[in-house]
């Protein structure tokens, strides 16, 4: 059974989300892609509560990732992808942690937005304009 199925059948059978950081310190192998899929599965399935993580979150409950993967850019784009989808978007928690990643980290932010301009998706800056509900 692949690390991500495992870590889905916690979501499934838990009550409360799982500890994803204990989940993953007691894998035997440092995977870089079973790894990155478990962090945005999570990420998925937190953003669909009241209590996101965040890419910082994830970071420094991680602090030893497996090389080869740039894990920051990688969770920012599987957090941007939780703005995109509508219901997300009405979480204010959600939306103010947006705006924040935005004003804390411009580099990052302008490499997402060229990043989903390429791949035709909406941008950043006009997601955060109508989660505020002004045009």
């Amino acid at each position: 059974m692949q690390l991500v199925q495992q870590f889905e059948q916690l979501w499934s059978s838990a009550t409360v989300p799982p500890d994803v950081f204990s989940f993953l310190r007691q894998q035997n192998t440092a995977d870089s892609d079973g790894w990155l899929a478990v962090l945005l599965a999570d990420q998925h399935r937190r953003w669909l509560t009241a209590r996101p993580l965040t890419v910082e979150d994830y970071l420094a409950g991680l602090p030893n990732l497996p090389g080869n993967v740039d894990w920051k850019l990688q969770l920012a784009i599987g957090e941007r992808c939780q703005e995109t989808i509508p219901s997300h978007r009405a979480n204010p928690r959600q939306a103010a942690i947006a705006r924040l990643r935005k004003r804390l980290n411009p580099p990052l932010h302008r490499r997402e937005v060229a990043l989903f301009e390429r791949l035709g998706q909406p941008r950043t800056d006009r997601i955060q304009i109508n989660i505020r509900g002004t045009r």
